[in-house]
């Protein structure tokens, strides 16, 4: 999550520019093609002054394709109409241009002001940028604060980068208050949403996320308990993640507002329902290694004669109650 400057057609660059563009002077399909006859539409909506067109027609000049030939300064060009008609896609993707020199020399305080007003507008992907510009004090004087502001703004909307960047300020107390817990959420979450990048940084929690989990975090157990269900960085263990569901139902004193605790039971719940006795059982001795290491922890589960545990839904977990030692 180091690049400042974002990649002309990678995740950075808002999917406005898609449908099917334009025709300037040479073709190579048959003017009496469907094809053709919406490029040629789509031309003559741009001339118009139809900003939609105008940033659509950008996005093909930049990409080339059958109809056209790639033309840079073209597409500069179109985004530009469409921006100063305040059109955020366009916006955004001439801000791109300028920061990263296509078409134009690269002039990163034109592509801050362009990120900005598009950002202004709502736009995820802009908000992002603009904050990718704080963060690394470039066309704009670094700062933190403002960076985070921006990163949370488009991680709301659910920009998974964004999300994934906002967990590194956390970590690293940059701009917002350090919270371990905090930066192991956003980034297990940009992490099962692909972000490669995330999953890295979850490398570098060692176990420091378990000492959080430990002093009663109820979020570190939650976050340890995803990441063993999924396998993100760790071993992919059923045991070992309903181990830290219940140690942060049982043990948890803090980082357990209602969204957090809400999560944790119905996940737990969901698990009790699901998964073998055999799974839950060693849960139990994980369970016990974790917090009492030199001490036997009594499971209460009910059992029938045969030893079987009896499945309750009074699970005393699913409530606020939380167990001694």
């Amino acid at each position: 999550m180091s690049d400042c400057c974002p990649k002309v057609g990678e995740h950075e660059i808002i999917e406005l520019c898609s449908s099917p563009s334009r025709r300037d002077s040479t073709t190579h399909e048959t003017p009496r093609s469907d094809e053709f006859q919406q490029r040629q539409a789509l031309i003559a909506a741009a001339r118009a002054g139809d900003a939609d067109a105008q940033c659509h027609m950008g996005e093909v000049c930049r990409a080339g394709d059958q109809f056209t030939e790639q033309d840079l300064a073209e597409s500069l060009k179109w985004y530009a109409l469409a921006a100063a008609q305040g059109h955020a896609g366009a916006q955004n993707d001439l801000g791109t241009m300028y920061c990263n020199g296509v078409g134009v020399a690269d002039d990163l305080e034109e592509a801050t002001k362009w990120y900005r007003r598009a950002a202004d507008q709502g736009l995820a992907v802009a908000q992002f940028n603009l904050a990718m510009r704080y963060k690394c004090g470039k066309g704009v004087q670094a700062d933190d604060h403002e960076a985070a502001v921006w990163f949370r703004k488009s991680a709301d909307q659910g920009y998974v980068e964004a999300i994934g960047e906002l967990g590194t300020l956390l970590r690293q107390g940059r701009g917002v208050t350090n919270s371990l817990p905090l930066a192991a959420q956003r980034h297990i979450a940009a992490a099962l949403a692909g972000d490669l990048l995330s999953r890295n940084e979850l490398t570098k929690y060692g176990a420091e996320l378990e000492q959080e989990a430990h002093q009663g975090s109820m979020l570190a157990a939650l976050c340890l308990a995803k990441m063993h269900e999924a396998g993100l960085t760790v071993e992919k263990s059923e045991a070992t993640m309903f181990a830290w569901l219940m140690g942060g139902g049982y043990k948890g004193t803090h980082d357990d507002d209602p969204d957090v605790r809400e999560e944790l039971v119905d996940m737990r719940g969901h698990y009790a329902a699901t998964l073998p006795d055999s799974v839950q059982d060693e849960a139990w001795r994980l369970f016990g290694q974790m917090w009492s290491p030199n001490a036997q922890v009594l499971d209460n589960r009910p059992r029938d004669a045969e030893g079987n545990v009896i499945h309750d839904e009074a699970d005393p977990l699913l409530g606020n109650s939380r167990g001694g030692d």
